[in-house]
């Protein structure tokens, strides 16, 4: 299943199922390169910033998938699916 084409509806929006990891790094995936199209710093900031924290959701997903009680609050180390291995 592909993430392009994604509406936020059916991204889970509204929805109480649990986003998993690999999900969450596509959409940080998509929002970069999103904001490699985008000219005006303002806007590109924000989607950098929309895909910074979808990868820190997807390291939070990754922990809940392996059953971890507790997660840091914050990651400052950039996550990628070789980390979720």
């Amino acid at each position: 299943m592909g993430v392009e084409g994604t509406t936020a509806a059916s991204a889970g929006q509204g929805s109480r199922k649990r986003a998993d990891s690999e999900s969450l790094l596509a959409l940080a995936d998509q929002a970069r390169r999103n904001a490699g199209r985008v000219r005006d710093p303002d806007i590109k900031a924000t989607i950098l910033t929309i895909a910074e924290r979808l990868e820190r959701l997807a390291l939070r997903a990754h922990e809940l998938e392996r059953g971890a009680r507790s997660a840091p609050a914050f990651d400052t180390q950039k996550i990628s699916s070789k980390n979720l291995s």
